[in-house]
């Protein structure tokens, strides 16, 4: 057994085997005083998982609280309750009184919306957008047709070690022209992305 589970055997020594619960977990052993390298016989207790989350959650230690939940088959939701805060108001997550900055103030900072602002963001995920059938349609025929790419040398070993093959050539090269990325173009081409 693992020196981490040590405290589990002197408990066993000193008090028998480790009991079940009714739905068939082991009960846990809890360290009195909080620290794990204090296996002293009377710094151990024998508690179901149910009393042992119960423990640390009075105490605080929500670290301790998730392990053991993740152990008690808790709803992830429940889990998350935990981790965000929710239930431990001071501790982490949202203080009282806490306003996210831009939600319910004005910015003091003097940034001033801008229609034109929304206007670059629209335009930019614009060029994000798919490619259209045609340009797939046409990307396919002249990888069909090797056409001739300028600037590579195909089967040329790279720094990586490998081949450059035709097919990352064609991707690299049309996918500076059109602004895709060469994986995205390759995608394409293979018929594994949608357009």
């Amino acid at each position: 057994m693992s020196k981490s589970y040590f405290y589990r055997q002197i408990w066993e020594k000193h008090n028998g085997p480790i009991p079940k619960d009714s739905d068939g977990r082991s009960y846990e052993i809890h360290h009195i005083d909080g620290n794990r390298d204090n296996n002293n016989i009377s710094n151990l207790m024998c508690v179901s998982a149910r009393e042992h989350f119960s423990i640390h959650h009075k105490q605080g230690d929500y670290g301790a609280c998730v392990l053991i939940a993740r152990r008690l088959a808790l709803t992830g939701d429940q889990i998350s309750d935990l981790q965000r805060g929710v239930k431990r108001p001071g501790v982490g997550g949202r203080k009282p009184g806490f306003t996210h900055p831009g939600k319910g103030k004005p910015r003091t900072d003097g940034f001033v919306y801008k229609e034109e602002y929304a206007q670059k963001s629209r335009e930019s995920s614009n060029k994000r957008a798919k490619m259209t059938m045609e340009m797939a349609e046409d990307l396919r025929t002249k990888y069909g047709q090797r056409v001739e790419i300028p600037g590579f040398q195909i089967n040329k070993v790279m720094k990586n070690g490998r081949k450059m093959s035709y097919l990352r050539a064609f991707s690299v090269h049309y996918g500076k022209q059109l602004g895709f990325t060469p994986n995205y173009i390759t995608r394409v081409i293979q018929g594994k992305a949608r357009c």
